[in-house]
């Protein structure tokens, strides 16, 4: 009984690691080390909520047409761009058998000199992603307990 328990245990942890896609980050990071002053540029930050639904599954962020980077569950993207609007996309990567991918579309407003944290949930059975946008304390508090994906921007 213990062997097959064991057994099933590991194959579902195989399989789940399967399904894992890679994280990073396609642009580069900013130094988070020292506070955010440039009035030429807003800086975004988007990471997923803490349900736990979908969390096998990572999310690809899109700031218009430039690839952001792909999300885990414990991990954050953040960049700074150009004053303006832009749509969003957030792609959450759904396994084939449930319809595949599902995507949604954000309003961007990005204002220079300033931050947004953007708060990515999985909204009902079909597990479409819904992006808002959350104050600065919220959103530094689930920032911090996150980690930032490796870089993959040269």
């Amino acid at each position: 009984m213990l062997r097959t328990t064991t057994a099933l245990l590991a194959t579902a942890l195989a399989l789940a690691s399967a399904c894992r896609a890679p994280s990073g980050q396609d642009v580069p990071l900013p130094d988070l080390s020292v506070p955010f002053e440039r009035l030429d540029a807003g800086r975004v930050y988007v990471y997923r909520s803490a349900q736990a639904a979908g969390t096998v599954r990572s999310l690809e962020v899109y700031d218009g047409p430039r690839r952001v980077g792909t999300i885990g569950r414990n991990e954050f993207l953040c960049w700074d761009r150009p004053p303006g609007r832009n749509p969003l996309v957030v792609v959450y990567e759904g396994p084939r058998i449930d319809g595949g991918n599902r995507e949604s579309v954000f309003d961007l407003m990005v204002v220079g000199g300033e931050e947004q944290f953007l708060e990515v949930h999985l909204e009902g059975g079909r597990k479409k992603p819904s992006v808002r946008r959350v104050d600065g304390a919220t959103g530094r508090a689930a920032v911090a307990e996150r980690e930032p994906p490796r870089v993959t921007a040269p």
